[in-house]
């Protein structure tokens, strides 16, 4: 179990590495409502940085479980276990949309290349707020997600175990990581990306150098 929670927790750090990376892919963060065209042509730019995103959101659970197993039997256990239940019901609220745009952007984005000039808006219309669909999916799943990011920093804080600013970057970096608006990106995401994988290291760091003590 020991080693299993060395390895696991290596998870956040690498879970902010791969945000990184799909943050900085040309054109992925192109609006499909201001501009169909641009996106159309990016949407194989778009599908790989989803597809990338898809893993980066797989690992933040793992590294969350992890460190949760670190903290048992402490007085911060109840707050990992609510951030990890969170997570896990913000990330299964959230991964529809990542799905859209990793797998179906490519076939939209061909379909309107080839004259469908209707196609993206299939793309915008399921994905935006004005879908009341969307607007629940959405707005649930990053309210559950920033909630889960505040308990995992209130456990970090309470641990005794782990620096405590660890927890207050990572709080601070699920919203810009998360931050579905077109505005200011790829910015907000970059930073939100290296502020994950800053405090998912320093995580790591504590938890690992406190396991091998």
């Amino acid at each position: 179990m020991q080693a299993w929670i060395r390895h696991g927790i290596l998870a956040l750090p690498a879970s902010g590495l791969l945000a990184i990376v799909t943050s900085l892919i040309p054109g992925a963060w192109i609006d499909p409502s201001v501009d169909p065209g641009g996106f159309a042509r990016a949407s194989t730019n778009v599908a790989l940085a989803n597809m990338i995103g898809i893993p980066a959101a797989i690992l933040l659970p793992i590294g969350t479980l992890a460190l949760y197993l670190s903290l048992a039997g402490t007085p911060a256990e109840k707050w990992a276990l609510g951030a990890l239940l969170l997570l896990f019901a913000g990330l299964g609220l959230f991964m529809p949309f990542i799905g859209i745009l990793a797998f179906a952007a490519p076939v939209l984005g061909r379909d309107y290349l080839n004259g469908d000039t209707n196609a993206i808006n299939v793309i915008t219309e399921s994905t935006r707020t004005s879908n009341p669909s969307a607007l629940i999916f959405g707005a649930t799943a990053i309210l559950l997600l920033f909630i889960s990011s505040l308990l995992l920093a209130v456990a970090i804080w309470r641990s005794h175990r782990i620096p405590k600013w660890a927890g207050i970057i990572y709080a601070v970096a699920t919203p810009f990581w998360i931050d579905p608006l077109y505005i200011y990106q790829p910015t907000v995401a970059v930073l939100g990306g290296l502020l994950l994988l800053a405090s998912g290291g320093w995580i790591a760091t504590g938890v690992i150098t406190k396991r091998l003590e």
